[in-house]
C-alpha cells in the first residue's frame, strides 16, 4: 500500500509526459509497448521502455533525413520502419470523428495504407510530429511525380 506522502506527490514532468504518450497509444500499440516493457507491468513500464528504446532509435533512424530531403522513397522508409517497430495501424475514435466530418464538409478524406502507417508510427513515438509532417510531405510529393 502506499503511503499518503507518495498519494500526494505531484505527477513529474516525466510523468505527465508517459500519461499523455500512453493517452494516445492505440491498444495494439499499447499491448506492443507493455511487451517490450517484459509483458507484465503497468503504462509507467511502457513509458520506460519507450524511453529507452527511444535512445536507440536515433541510430535506428537512419535515412530518415534522407527521405524527407527526398533522397530516398519515403514510402519505402515508413513502411520499412513500421515492420522494423512492429507498428500497424489501429483505427482512434478519432480516426471515425475526423472521418465523419471531412466527409460533411465534402472533402472526403481518405488516408491510404502508407499514410496511415506514418500516422501509426507518429501515435507510437517512432517519429515525432516534426517528422512525422515532413515525411508526409515527402511522401505526397513523391506520389505526386
Amino acid at each position: 500500500m502506499r503511503d499518503n506522502q507518495t498519494l500526494d506527490q505531484q505527477p513529474t514532468s516525466d510523468d505527465v509526459q508517459g500519461m499523455a504518450w500512453w493517452a494516445g497509444l492505440s491498444e495494439a500499440d499499447r499491448a506492443l509497448w507493455l511487451a517490450r516493457a517484459g509483458g507484465i507491468g503497468s503504462a509507467k513500464d511502457a513509458w520506460e521502455a519507450f524511453k529507452q528504446g527511444r535512445q536507440q532509435m536515433t541510430g535506428e533512424l537512419a535515412g530518415l533525413d534522407d527521405a524527407i530531403a527526398g533522397k530516398t522513397v519515403a514510402a519505402t522508409w515508413i513502411h520499412d520502419a513500421a515492420r522494423r517497430y512492429g507498428v500497424t495501424f489501429a483505427e482512434a475514435p478519432v480516426d471515425t470523428f475526423a472521418n465523419a466530418l471531412s466527409r460533411l464538409s465534402d472533402a472526403d478524406v481518405q488516408l491510404d495504407e502508407t499514410e496511415q502507417l506514418l500516422l501509426a508510427l507518429a501515435r507510437a513515438g517512432v517519429v515525432s510530429g516534426t517528422q512525422s509532417f515532413a515525411l508526409h510531405a515527402a511522401y505526397l510529393r513523391q506520389s505526386r511525380t
